[in-house]
């Protein structure tokens, strides 16, 4: 569907953009629309994040909301983390 619709931003949980990376069809996708990848609902592992930005040029945005704060509260490009 990424590819088909040319998705170009896409909020998914960190088991889900685990599955994406390990399908085993997935550097056959052409994924060039996508812009902005956001991460909520647990911790995504750093590796994940950098074998994604690896394989797709995207970062992934680590994302952190409560719903008692209306939804997003905060958030960490890993870009941004790893020059601090």
């Amino acid at each position: 569907m990424l590819e088909k619709e040319k998705i170009t931003h896409s909020l998914l949980v960190p088991t889900t953009l685990i599955d994406i990376l390990s399908h085993p069809e997935f550097d056959r996708f052409d994924l060039r629309s996508l812009k902005h990848v956001m991460s909520g609902g647990s911790v995504l592992p750093s590796t994940i994040i950098r074998e994604f930005k690896r394989r797709t040029g995207v970062d992934i945005i680590n994302q952190y909301g409560l719903a008692e704060a209306s939804g997003l509260s905060t958030w960490v490009a890993e870009a941004i983390r790893r020059s601090t």
